[in-house]
């Protein structure tokens, strides 16, 4: 069994792994990581992607040590892993991105797919139903959005409003807004995929705010909880991790 680690900006959620299948999954803050991890059986290993500082993934890599005696084996992204093709430049694509990417493939093989990960960020990225990485776009998430405006206006409140067809309310237009930009920004690139010959695009997404936009998404859509430990579970599975 392969323990499973993803580190965002906000929170670090794990899986364990056995034969590519995902158990047990869970998410602490860095404080709370020793007493989550004390009910864990020892993992034959530790395996992550990350997007966090140096000086975070050493203190996870000391939990780990301290836990379990073992290292934690972080992934770096590649041109190439489980017939996905990277276009990406590799040395600067975020692993958490391309685990996702792989989570996607692993869970919908032979489509193409638009991946979003709805997080602090948004990164919509697309795949070929042949398993061409193309790359994606990155916008802030919904709530640095609303901060942005609340932040960076003199009248424009901290909004706690609905997304509406028409709004006539402050707090309705902002929250319209930024989910209207949200969900735009995948619709243009599911239009862009399909412009390039992919008929059928299926759209995944994942990430604390991703159930915001699915509403407002048209055709194929699935909402897939903690995505890149597929991927991960799908490199541990294969032998492929790198």
């Amino acid at each position: 069994m392969n323990l499973l680690l993803d580190l965002g900006n906000t929170r670090i959620k794990w899986a364990q792994e056995r034969d590519g299948k995902l158990s047990l999954t869970g998410a602490s803050n860095l404080n709370g990581l020793a007493q989550a991890w004390q009910t864990l059986p020892r993992p034959d290993g530790v395996m992550g992607c990350s997007v966090v500082s140096a000086d975070v993934q050493v203190m996870v890599e000391e939990r780990a040590r301290q836990s379990w005696g073992l290292p934690v084996k972080w992934l770096r992204p590649c041109p190439e892993a489980l017939g996905v093709r990277n276009h990406y430049d590799a040395s600067r694509l975020g692993p958490d991105r391309w685990a996702a990417v792989l989570g996607a493939r692993s869970l919908f093989p032979g489509k193409a797919l638009v991946v979003v990960s709805a997080g602090t960020a948004q990164v919509v990225d697309v795949l070929t139903a042949a398993g061409d990485f193309l790359g994606g776009s990155i916008q802030p998430g919904y709530q640095l959005m609303k901060a942005a405006l609340a932040g960076g206006t003199a009248r424009l409140p901290l909004a706690i409003g609905c997304h509406v067809a028409f709004p006539v309310s402050t707090d309705d237009a902002i929250e319209t807004g930024c989910l209207n930009a949200l969900s735009g920004a995948v619709e243009i690139m599911r239009q862009r995929l399909q412009a390039v010959g992919q008929r059928e695009v299926h759209v995944v997404l994942t990430g604390g705010d991703a159930s915001r936009i699915v509403p407002l998404l048209e055709g194929e859509v699935s909402l897939v909880d903690h995505l890149p430990l597929y991927g991960l579970a799908a490199l541990a599975a294969n032998g492929a991790f790198q």
